[in-house]
This record gives C-alpha cells, structure tokens and sequence, in this order.
C-alpha cells in the first residue's frame, strides 16, 4: 500500500508551533487525511508533543459520521534524524487508532542538515 505524508510546520520546534498534515493513503475509510495541531518540543528536548484535530478520507462514510476526530501524538528524537513516535485518534469506532511510527527527517536546503542542533528544531 502507498502512504505518503506532507507536513508544513510554523513556528520554532523546541517551543510551540503550528502544524498541517496531508496524507495521501491507499487504505482505510477511517485513516486521516488531513490534520490540524499544535505542538511543542518542550524547550528543545527530544521529545515532541503534538495535539489537534483529524480529517477522514470523505468517501463512502456511512451517514451521520463526522469527519473530524481529535488526535495526540508523543514523538522522540533516537538520534539527529531518526525520530520513533505513537499517535492515538479518536472519533467515531471507524477512526479510533493507536500506532507506531518511525521516521526520517530529510534535511532542509539551507538548514545545513537535521542535525539536532537548536537551528534545526
């Protein structure tokens, strides 16, 4: 299956930001497509914490059920460009999720690089 994501994030990482997420998915009703939230890296830590609101995929939902659902996501930075994380949406039995992820960072064009430095949060 494919699943590709894109984010655009505002604001500084180790404080507070901003943060839309599209995701193009080869599977499942329930699956977000877009997300809305706010997150923070708490002080430059290597923790992140990002809550907000989710999007479903808008085809063939039975009447009634909404869209939109909440999520909280918790991630770590295992080393400066590999980050391991779970998420939890809620919603209605057809969104309610919990997972796993692993990541790559893909460094920035003149960022220098994800090197974990405060520059790059």
């Amino acid at each position: 299956m494919l699943d590709v994501q894109s984010s655009l994030r505002i604001g500084p990482r180790k404080t507070l930001y901003a943060q839309a997420d599209y995701n193009y998915l080869g599977y499942g009703t329930g699956n977000p497509q877009q997300r809305l939230g706010l997150g923070t890296g708490f002080g430059g830590s290597r923790w992140e914490l990002r809550v907000g609101a989710a999007r479903s995929k808008s085809y063939e939902l039975p009447a009634g059920v909404n869209l939109w659902s909440g999520f909280v996501e918790a991630q770590a930075l295992l080393t400066p460009r590999w980050q391991a994380g779970t998420f939890l949406t809620l919603g209605q039995p057809g969104q309610q999720q919990i997972g796993l992820r692993i990541s790559h960072r893909i460094p920035g064009r003149n960022s220098g690089g994800a090197c974990g430095c405060a520059r790059c949060r």
